[in-house]
């Protein structure tokens, strides 16, 4: 049969291969041959992959951002006069469901107010704890460096500190300006678009 195909090619799952008069042909035919089963099989892998990588990358562009229809967004944070108004509120709304007396009311609000003022005073002293720890910092900074470097030193931190003073003078005129822009929109009287057009 080699002699009957010698000079021809022959055809196997679309290749051709040549037929060459040698013991070794049989032995390069199936060498070939799983030489091109091996491409198929990387190319169909790599298909998949790049399939794979094209769906989770639509399927992380199509997740609704945070803050957006679906999921609420973080409430703003309270006025000290808006939370003593909720909260005398919440008060007033348990002692009716509960029925309590005038007796139980003044020593719930006393209960209360006391729990404010020792809120109030383990702000103020993680406050203090929070500078103490800082100063101690500095000074054992300060303990390592020579003289030059400790004077360079207290400028950084003069540095950092106008620049974070300067940070929260911003947020606070940012908040204020905020407000009033709030109240002037309460107080302005509404349009007929804005007010629907109910005619």
């Amino acid at each position: 049969m080699g002699r009957a195909l010698q000079g021809k090619n022959v055809q196997t799952l679309d290749v051709t291969f040549p037929v060459m008069d040698s013991p070794n042909t049989k032995f390069s035919r199936t060498q070939n041959y799983f030489n091109m089963h091996k491409i198929k099989i990387i190319f169909t892998a790599l298909f998949l992959a790049l399939f794979s990588l094209a769906g989770n990358t639509l399927m992380a562009q199509e997740a609704p951002p945070k803050g957006d229809k679906g999921q609420r967004p973080p409430p703003p944070p309270e006025s000290q006069a808006q939370m003593e108004k909720r909260e005398a509120a919440e008060t007033d709304e348990m002692s009716k469901e509960l029925n309590l007396t005038p007796e139980q009311k003044a020593q719930i609000k006393k209960i209360d107010q006391d729990f404010k003022a020792k809120r109030k005073v383990e702000k103020n002293e993680r406050r203090e704890a929070h500078e103490q720890a800082r100063a101690e910092r500095v000074k054992a900074h300060k303990a390592v460096m020579t003289p030059e470097q400790s004077a360079k030193y207290d400028q950084v931190l003069a540095k950092r500190e106008a620049k974070h003073k300067e940070k929260m003078d911003a947020r606070q005129k940012e908040k204020s300006a905020k407000k009033s822009a709030k109240k002037a929109q309460k107080k302005a009287p509404k349009t007929p678009e804005q007010d629907g057009n109910r005619d």
